[in-house]
């Protein structure tokens, strides 16, 4: 398909393996039916070719949904790995106004992400009503990479004037494969004298 990039060793089908490791990507509404977002799943698939970095999913808060009071804020610290690429956003909002998402890379010293989530605004819904159920995902529009120290700062904000809300956010994380990501040591043989 033109604008995808090409496939890899790792990326064909055989006999044991039937499928490709990137077809759950070209059956995605987003990827074949909106002209305004299928390049957004071109980051996703090149790093899952790569076979560079192993996923990781970081439910915020952690725990139970939050609930933000009316107009509140809520604001939470979480450690990656540098060169964590954030790859898709899911989220549930309780109320129809939503509410604000912010993400601000402590090593870049910018916000890698900064967006209100409300019905209609993010890729790929699988609901028909807002504060149902979760909606998503949203695949991010470039590749947001986590700078060293891999320090990130995350903000809630409920954007509803009237009503608590209760939140949840879902991030979607290709964390580099190094020694430390997979909390392993290298084990160097040693001859014997």
């Amino acid at each position: 398909m033109p604008g995808r990039l090409d496939a890899g060793l790792h990326d064909t089908k055989s006999a044991i393996f039937p499928y490709r490791n990137t077809d759950w990507l070209d059956s995605l509404p987003a990827y074949d039916h909106s002209a305004a977002v299928d390049v957004w799943l071109d980051t996703l698939r090149a790093i899952q070719k790569s076979t560079n970095y192993y996923w990781q999913g970081r439910a915020l808060p952690q725990g139970v949904n939050m609930v933000l009071p009316v107009l509140g804020s809520y604001e939470d610290h979480i450690s990656v790995e540098p060169g964590t690429y954030i790859t898709a956003i899911n989220a549930y909002t309780q109320q129809a106004p939503g509410f604000e998402f912010q993400v601000f890379d402590e090593g870049a010293q910018t916000y890698l992400y900064s967006r209100k989530f409300v019905y209609n605004t993010m890729a790929g819904q699988m609901v028909a009503a807002a504060g149902v159920t979760p909606f998503g995902p949203h695949f991010v529009p470039g590749p947001l990479v986590v700078l060293d120290p891999g320090l990130l700062t995350l903000q809630f904000t409920n954007l509803d004037p009237v009503n608590t809300n209760r939140v949840q956010v879902f991030l979607a994380l290709a964390v580099p494969v190094t020694h430390e990501s997979l909390g392993q040591s290298i084990v160097e043989k040693r001859e014997e004298q």
